[in-house]
């Protein structure tokens, strides 16, 4: 993961597979105390699966006392090293993870001219429900092979995902009456790698909303925004940007 710290807040970023990049911004004010000392920004790599294993660590069990438990972040360019503080009544619990030097993550966009000519906004349960839906056993191989065709249809707008395999495949249709905002300037039919796409399902299960757009080149971005506990004028938002698939191309090789 590329981290990068501001006075702004923090963005953790991540590629998978050549063909998939997350994102997640949290401001500054979805935290009790922020403070960043004057000079340029930071920006370091981290190991994912160890800042995971950190976060589930500090996360597990809850506060039997009246004072909620607090995680403080920190970060020194001395020790190049983050540190997470959990401090729950007496009890103090530490994790220190040191930082790598690796090839800094260089964030996609989407075009912004001309205007990308797809965005939906969805209730994430929708979303969820029915990526649940396409989703079916295999061997590894057959995992490999899932593609999820997107359509996005103007008379009557509509949007719908096709999940196939070499010998089965399932498809999920939403009529525009069962989506928050519904805005397509023509037809549009796009591939994807599943496997990627269902990388992103449990981001969707915790998110309230998602928002999907399409650029005329089918990279496919979702936004899934996260209510905050600390001021509900402020939220999470994590970001998808999803590279389609070629039939000239081996699945092997993402463009």
């Amino acid at each position: 993961a590329w981290c990068q710290i501001s006075h702004d807040g923090i963005t953790l970023t991540v590629n998978e597979a050549k063909a998939l990049q997350a994102a997640a911004y949290l401001k500054k004010n979805l935290f009790h105390e922020f403070k960043f000392t004057d000079g340029p920004d930071l920006a370091f790599g981290l190991n994912l699966a160890s800042l995971v294993e950190c976060l589930r660590i500090l996360s597990t069990g809850g506060s039997a006392l009246d004072k909620p438990a607090t995680l403080e972040l920190s970060y020194a360019d001395e020790t190049s090293c983050l540190m997470l503080t959990l401090v729950d009544g007496g009890a103090v619990t530490q994790c220190k993870l040191h930082t790598m030097d690796i090839e800094p993550i260089v964030p996609v966009a989407l075009a912004v001219e001309p205007p990308p000519p797809v965005r939906i906004v969805f209730r994430s349960d929708v979303l969820r429900d029915g990526l649940q839906e396409l989703d079916w056993g295999g061997d590894g191989s057959a995992q490999r092979e899932k593609r999820v065709t997107l359509r996005v249809l103007t008379s009557p707008p509509q949007l719908s995902f096709t999940v196939s395999s070499v010998d089965l495949g399932c498809e999920m249709e939403y009529p525009a009456e069962s989506l928050i905002f519904f805005e397509a300037a023509h037809a549009v039919a796009q591939d994807y790698r599943f496997s990627l796409l269902h990388l992103m399902l449990k981001c969707i299960k915790e998110s309230e909303e998602a928002c999907l757009r399409l650029d005329y080149q089918g990279l496919l971005h979702l936004m899934c925004k996260f209510p905050s506990d600390l001021n509900s004028c402020d939220n999470v938002y994590v970001e998808f940007y999803l590279l389609p698939l070629y039939d000239d191309e081996d699945e092997s090789s993402e463009p």
